[in-house]
């Protein structure tokens, strides 16, 4: 096993997908997980205030054989609610840059956090839900009418 540390925004800016395996759970975090995460990250941006948000471990292996044609896949096998909650915050965070329009901010946080824009298919998407969660998250990435679910 090998650990490494990375940012938040390293890991989705990597030229990776994060695939969450059908063995996990669905999507189950509410609003106490929610409140317990906007208040660390609030936290950080008190005066004075230096460091970086502890967003636990991610645990992921990798699927196949990566190839330099398409995004390397990794399997999610810790820290799906985390990363699945982030990247709904960042989805919020460019539907709000839009109704700014502040274009620019969304389309940095969809083409360089959610999505992979040379990428076409399931490849496009950055975090990859498992069945039960997929076609609500996808919709909300593709900017699309909210499709029931989590």
């Amino acid at each position: 096993m090998k650990a490494n540390i990375h940012t938040f925004q390293q890991v989705l800016y990597s030229p990776c997908q994060y695939v969450i395996p059908v063995f996990q759970r669905n999507y189950r975090w509410e609003l106490p997980q929610w409140q317990r995460l906007w208040d660390s990250l609030e936290e950080l941006q008190k005066a004075g205030k230096t460091g970086n948000h502890f967003m636990g471990f991610l645990v992921y292996v990798v699927d196949g054989t990566p190839s330099p044609s398409q995004a390397t896949r990794f399997h999610l096998i810790d820290g799906q609610q985390r990363l699945t909650t982030l990247s709904l915050l960042l989805i919020a965070l460019r539907n709000i840059a839009r109704r700014l329009s502040q274009t620019e901010l969304a389309d940095e946080v969809h083409e360089d956090y959610l999505t992979h824009r040379r990428s076409r298919g399931v490849e496009h998407y950055r975090l990859l839900p498992k069945e039960h969660d997929h076609d609500a998250y996808l919709a909300l990435v593709d900017e699309e009418p909210s499709i029931p679910g989590r």
